[in-house]
């Protein structure tokens, strides 16, 4: 396969699968974190560590994107390639409305309807925030 040193490929593959095809010899290796020295990934980045894409997304540079544009579209944090991000999300808010008027006959009660207390919605979801993804192995292409 060729490709520019540096470039990452997606395969439904495992490792030793991949290695077999024809034309990858040590050119191909699992993007693991793995130590790159010597190879020719190292002398063109100056990186001595490869990336460890286990468990994670890739997501594109910003690339000369408009500043205006990052926080809409692009990478807002500007993270060099390479650069790891943990997973977040954005700040946001949940409004309760309260219904308005006088509280009827509830003379002396509090609840979160009628100004005391809290109110809160009920946990849900999983272990993670995620889109809809199918598992993959990244290789990267060091020599």
């Amino acid at each position: 396969m060729d490709a520019p040193v540096g470039t990452i490929v997606a395969s439904m593959l495992e490792e030793a699968q991949f290695q077999a095809q024809p034309g990858i010899s040590r050119n191909w290796v699992l993007a693991k974190g793995q130590p790159a020295t010597g190879s020719k990934y190292a002398a063109v980045t100056g990186k001595t560590q490869l990336p460890d894409l286990r468990g994670v997304f890739l997501r594109s540079s910003n690339s000369d994107l408009a500043a205006a544009d990052q926080q809409q579209r692009g990478n807002p944090e500007n993270k060099k390639l390479g650069e790891f991000q943990a997973d977040d999300f954005k700040t946001h808010t949940h409004e309760t409305p309260r219904p308005g008027g006088n509280d009827g006959n509830r003379a002396g009660r509090q609840d979160a309807w009628y100004g005391g207390g809290s109110s809160s919605t009920g946990a849900a979801g999983g272990t993670e925030t995620r889109p809809r993804n199918i598992t993959v192995n990244y290789f990267i292409r060091i020599n």
